[in-house]
């Protein structure tokens, strides 16, 4: 039981998990990239809604699959208003990646039979294909030279701030060794003083010792 509560599914993590895959013609195509961004939306659920036409059978006589919406349907998907509804779908006819057949009424039945929504595939050239995968080559290329770039200035940074540091011994020895020198002058300089004053006594000392013989 205790694996079951720590690897297993359960109903608010399966839920955040769905996802609708979003066709990526509609954001990089010439043609189609200019239309409304909630035609773009409408389009992805639409193409969603495929699977439950599969389940529902909705398949025409030549094995086309087509989908049944009733307007509160699509106003409810979109989340807008009805009038938004109509904007969106004669858009989406606009750009061919949709035809509406008008079920019209039904005398016999009398009943309003439902229209049916083909979602069409978009008209694509050999020139579109390979510019989306040019453009994704051109991302990951992009990403690896920034990379690199980036490496090579946290190098190059680094070389600096180490030859900085280098720059900076030698700056803190410069001045340590002009205080040796100073020592040793200093040093030599007192040698030289303490050598002068012997000299001088030395003299000093003769001239006393001449005085006295004289003087005897």
């Amino acid at each position: 039981m205790t694996n079951i509560k720590e690897r297993g599914y359960s109903y608010q993590n399966s839920y955040s998990e769905l996802f609708w895959k979003f066709p990526q013609f509609l954001l990089k195509n010439e043609k189609y990239k200019s239309m409304k961004d909630s035609s773009k939306i409408a389009y992805m659920l639409f193409k969603d809604k495929i699977s439950l036409a599969l389940t529902n059978n909705w398949i025409d006589e030549d094995g086309m699959i087509y989908l049944i919406f009733q307007q509160k349907d699509i106003m409810e998907m979109l989340n807008c208003y009805q009038g938004k509804v109509k904007s969106t779908l004669d858009e989406l006819e606009k750009y061919g990646l949709l035809e509406v057949v008008r079920g019209g009424f039904d005398a016999k039945a009398g009943k309003n039979i439902a229209n049916k929504y083909y979602l069409l595939q978009p008209e694509l050239k050999k020139e579109d294909l390979y510019l989306s995968a040019n453009t994704n080559s051109k991302t990951l290329d992009s990403s690896g030279y920034a990379e690199i770039a980036r490496r090579e200035k946290n190098s190059e940074t680094l070389d600096s701030s180490g030859y900085a540091e280098i720059a900076r011994r030698e700056k803190n020895v410069e001045p340590l060794d002009n205080s040796g020198y100073a020592e040793i002058a200093q040093v030599k300089d007192n040698i030289y003083i303490n050598n002068s004053l012997d000299t001088i006594d030395t003299i000093d000392t003769k001239k006393e010792r001449l005085q006295q013989q004289l003087l005897l």
